[in-house]
């Protein structure tokens, strides 16, 4: 790749974006990490209708899976989880992710070859780069992990996609898909402003080694602002509903599950 590319790469992406994907490629995430997000609150309907857009030709040429794990294991769709897992770089360990929802698209010419994916995580998900563990409500779910391949974009290949997984949340009685997105990573942002209700609250963490100092606004329940290890006492994250005065009154459950998945780890972010 050109100089000249790589500059045209960082400036669609963001600058501040590219910082960080070189930042955290460089040091390690025990020394120190930092990061900012708004969580975004999407419309089912809104989501549903992205892919209305695709010429009948461009949609017929896609084919959308969702591939369900069971607890304890990867089945009934291990290899093809597990093949979705290395394609989206997703770095969330196996027993994290057997009770997550995977979803894949492929080229309808060529059914074994993968264009996209994405991770939704349903009872909670944690960030222990940054002392982070979210706890969701029975109606919640929390879109995690994104990726297009970078041959396959300008199709129409992650419109088609998330039009599909919010179709079969909702059929999954879901009524509320939550995503975090940091305001620097701008490709991230314009894909999903236009499909969210709104921002319902902002969180930020700075790690330094196994200490954690945790800020937030909006309708947002955190249980402590400082970490003291991040991997065994994280702050636990409730996240309310838009309109709503606070996370008890939209919740369905008690606002933290201490009974949540085991040594989870850093997320891709809707970036791609």
């Amino acid at each position: 790749m050109s100089l000249f590319t790589k500059i045209k790469k960082a400036k669609a992406q963001g600058y501040y974006r590219t910082f960080e994907l070189l930042f955290c490629r460089f040091v390690p995430p025990w020394i120190f990490r930092y990061s900012k997000g708004d969580i975004y609150d999407f419309d089912f309907e809104k989501l549903k209708s992205v892919a209305d857009s695709l010429s009948s030709e461009a949609s017929n040429s896609l084919v959308t899976k969702c591939l369900e794990g069971t607890t304890g294991s990867e089945q009934p769709d291990d290899d093809e989880r597990m093949r979705l897992r290395d394609f989206t770089y997703s770095c969330v360990p196996l027993e994290s992710t057997a009770n997550d929802l995977a979803y894949a698209i492929y080229d309808a010419n060529e059914p074994s070859k993968l264009l996209g994916g994405v991770w939704i995580a349903l009872d909670s998900f944690s960030e222990d780069n940054l002392g982070l563990e979210f706890q969701f409500g029975k109606n919640q779910a929390w879109l995690y992990c994104a990726f297009v391949a970078p041959s396959a974009r300008g199709r129409g290949v992650y419109k088609k996609l998330v039009s599909f997984v919010a179709s079969d949340l909702e059929q999954r009685g879901y009524s509320q898909l939550l995503a975090i997105i940091q305001p620097w990573n701008r490709i991230s942002r314009m894909m999903h402003q236009k499909p969210s209700q709104g921002i319902i609250g902002t969180l930020s963490s700075i790690r330094v080694f196994g200490w954690a100092w945790i800020s937030h606004r909006g309708n947002l329940k955190v249980d402590k602002r400082l970490v003291t290890n991040v991997k065994a006492r994280p702050a636990n994250i409730a996240i309310g509903k838009l309109g709503y005065p606070s996370v008890a009154n939209t919740s369905g459950k008690a606002a933290f599950n201490h009974s949540s998945r085991v040594s989870p780890t850093t997320s891709k972010h809707p970036a791609t």
